[in-house]
């Protein structure tokens, strides 16, 4: 299943919409690609690139949504949802470019090393995997990544960038999906 969505596109989102229904974080520092970070219920909305130079900046996608399709019925709500977002009714899917998709399979029982032992990836050159603290990396745009989710739900519990209720949740879809 699709565990994770990153969209970008050109468009300037509603930012009417964003100060009402968002959390925003600001980077004053440069440290990330995106100024402005506004937390939704359904999605992150990064915007205003500025990292870099001004003249790089531009050549970066204005605006950068981050999505879990789970988090929705069906794929017209999806859509729906990303219209809202823009304050465009005319938005055609066509408009964004994919820039990540994180696919999530239940392999239970089944060690990630084994995974490792016999991966291989059509089309993506031996000299670009990487394996960096029990996660494989390969390729470079889309970069594939491999990992034991439940280490790392584990790791982001204990420094705080998850609350129960939201693991709680995420095992509730879990049981459902298998029923």
């Amino acid at each position: 299943m699709l565990d994770k969505l990153s969209l970008t596109i050109q468009r300037v989102p509603d930012y009417e919409y964003l100060r009402i229904h968002g959390d925003l974080t600001v980077d004053e520092y440069r440290t990330q690609i995106y100024k402005d970070m506004y937390m939704l219920e359904k999605a992150v909305v990064l915007c205003r690139p500025h990292k870099f130079s001004e003249e790089t900046n531009m050549t970066i996608p204005y605006t950068k949504v981050d999505l879990n399709p789970k988090n929705f019925g069906c794929y017209e709500y999806m859509e729906s949802y990303l219209r809202i977002i823009f304050d465009a009714p005319d938005l055609m899917p066509s408009e964004f470019n994919v820039s990540r998709i994180d696919l999530a399979v239940d392999t239970e029982d089944f060690p990630i090393q084994h995974v490792l032992a016999v991966i291989r990836v059509n089309k993506i050159r031996s000299d670009t995997f990487s394996f960096y603290k029990g996660t494989l990396y390969a390729g470079s745009n889309p970069k594939i990544r491999i990992y034991e989710k439940v280490k790392e739900i584990k790791a982001r519990l204990k420094k705080g960038f998850l609350n129960q209720a939201e693991v709680i949740r995420g095992l509730r879809f879990r049981l459902d999906q298998k029923k």
